[in-house]
Order: C-alpha cells, then structure tokens, then sequence
C-alpha cells in the first residue's frame, strides 16, 4: 500500500519540511487513482508518497480523528467501518487499487469519517 501525508492534498498547502522519502519508480504504482495523473503530477507527488506494509485489522484512521495520512491501496483492500462497538460495526465501503482513504481530504474536511 502507498500513502502521503494529509497534508500534500489538503488545499494544496505543502509543508517541504515534513516530506517522506520518494520512490524510485513513480510511472506505474499500481493504484488507478496515482496511475491516472499525468506524469508531472506524479512526478510532483512522488516525493510525498512511501510504501508501507500493514497487517490485517490495522488502523489507518479513527473515526472523528484528524487524518495524518492517506492511503492509495496497490495489492491490499482497506475497509471504512460505520458504527460504535467493534461488535456493532457495519462495512460501508471497500477501497481497493481503484480508489484512495480519506477522499474528504481533498475538500479540506481532515476529519476521519469512520474507522478505516
């Protein structure tokens, strides 16, 4: 899975300072999303973006918590929870190498919609 910072995309403001390492080869990451942007935006992106590798049931974000990161899926499928208990939460979206976590961010909402 890749992910960036919350900040590269949130209303374009960047913070160099705050940067992870880049990958070497950013033309074909395997996530629709990324593989969609021309190639200077990728290039652009690049720098923000770092390969992690999670384990099931990982947090990636907590509902109602600032987001820190988000998270573009290559060979892995992240799922939004709705609900309170763990015991009564309800899937409502599957994200896949289609799509990204925290699309809200875009918009400037860095707030997490759910548990992903």
């Amino acid at each position: 899975m890749l992910r960036a910072p919350a900040h590269f995309c949130d209303g374009g403001r960047i913070n160099p300072d705050r940067c992870t390492p880049c990958m070497p080869d950013f033309s074909n990451l395997g996530n629709q999303v990324l593989d969609g942007l021309p190639a200077e935006q990728r290039l652009a992106l690049s720098d923000y973006l770092e390969v992690v590798m999670l384990k099931r049931g990982d947090l990636l974000a907590a509902k109602g918590h600032l987001v820190g990161h988000v998270y573009f899926p290559i060979d892995a499928l992240a799922s939004l929870f709705a609900g309170g208990e763990h015991e009564q939460r309800i899937e409502v979206i599957s994200i896949g190498r289609k799509g990204l976590t925290a699309p809200n961010v875009v918009l400037g909402d860095t707030t997490a919609l759910g548990d992903t």
